[in-house]
């Protein structure tokens, strides 16, 4: 079983790093909860694992939960440049909500 656990443990913590790398976020910008700059970190991942629900709310392993804030990251990046431009309507503002 800890075997198990450790293989599983060291390919998240590889996708993690892999997914900082593609999305050009700086480590030392991260903690270890998640933000809408970076996901949470595999550690805290598999402590939260213990609390009842958590994995139904967040994913049932830390690929499926990676994905999901990949998802999440891609419509918050998404909507903070829809603020940073000057020129955007309001109804293309409300579609880039609507559609993420």
């Amino acid at each position: 079983m800890s075997n198990s656990f450790d293989r599983e443990f060291d390919e998240a913590s590889k996708l993690y790093q892999e997914t900082l790398e593609e999305l050009k976020i700086p480590q030392e910008t991260c903690s270890k909860f998640e933000s809408d700059t970076h996901p949470m970190s595999p550690n805290l991942y598999f402590q939260l694992c213990s609390v009842r629900g958590f994995q139904k709310l967040n994913g049932k392993d830390y690929p499926t939960y990676l994905a999901g804030w990949k998802e999440r990251f891609s419509c918050a990046k998404k909507g903070r440049e829809a603020l940073e431009n000057s020129s955007i309507t309001t109804d293309e503002y409300m579609y880039t909500l609507a559609t993420c």
